[in-house]
């Protein structure tokens, strides 16, 4: 399962600043980044997401997901 199929990545205005979020399935926020041409960065996330494993994105963009212990 590559990022894409998991994480949901959207540019958003919030109080002003440009921001990217991460939100993984059921809508909790994993990363909310400053990115001055948010849109731009979100759509670089994006083909990121669509090559890299869960764990490589979140490692990529300096996060740790949640996961199921199994």
């Amino acid at each position: 399962m590559v990022a894409a199929d998991y994480y949901s990545i959207a540019p958003e205005n919030r109080n002003g600043l440009p921001v990217v979020v991460v939100r993984d399935p059921s809508m909790r926020e994993v990363l909310v980044a400053f990115r001055k041409f948010a849109d731009v960065s979100a759509d670089d996330m994006r083909a990121v997401a669509r090559v890299r494993s869960r764990r490589m994105f979140e490692w990529k963009y300096g996060f740790d997901g949640m996961y199921k212990a199994t």
